[in-house]
């Protein structure tokens, strides 16, 4: 069997990549291919539109870790496992105190307290100021391996300290 000459004439290769190129150009001289062209135009530009958006969203991860001070008082190279530095046992035997100088320390010493937790493993979620002496936090203690427990913790400003109400 043999193949015809006409097949691997020299150029026919360029023809036909010509021939695909001019396919497009052709396509954008009637009305249906510019209405395709211009939808197209507009998907890409949404599509890009979003992608910028959500490639600037929070790392949740990270704005945990730095909206929290518990956070930054764990040790990372310290697994949870591992036990307890003599400093770290005298703060969990410590009586937490009954008040504090902001909402969140407050709420954050009385569930620490109230759960028999450290207060390294509190962590303060929210807060929702009800007025200028009263305000709401809503905390998160890791209780056991698997469990975190929550709570709303209200607390009063009693002079110049924050105490659970």
């Amino acid at each position: 069997m043999s193949v015809s000459r006409n097949v691997l004439a020299p150029g026919a290769g360029i023809q036909a990549a010509r021939a695909l190129a001019i396919l497009p150009v052709r396509a954008l001289q009637t009305p249906l291919g510019r209405r395709i062209a211009v939808a197209g135009a507009l998907i890409a530009m949404l599509q890009g539109a979003v992608g910028v958006m959500y490639s600037n969203a929070d790392d949740p991860v990270a704005a945990a870790s730095s909206a929290t001070p518990a956070a930054v008082t764990r040790s990372a190279a310290t697994p949870r496992d591992a036990p307890p530095s003599p400093a770290h046992s005298a703060k969990a035997t410590s009586k937490p105190k009954a008040a504090a100088k902001t909402p969140e320390a407050a709420a954050t010493a009385w569930y620490a307290k109230k759960v028999d937790v450290d207060r390294g493993d509190v962590r303060v979620l929210q807060r929702e100021s009800v007025s200028a002496k009263k305000a709401r936090v809503l905390v998160m203690a890791q209780t056991g391996r698997d469990r975190m427990d929550t709570a709303v913790v209200t607390v009063k400003r009693d002079g110049g300290v924050w105490k659970v109400s």
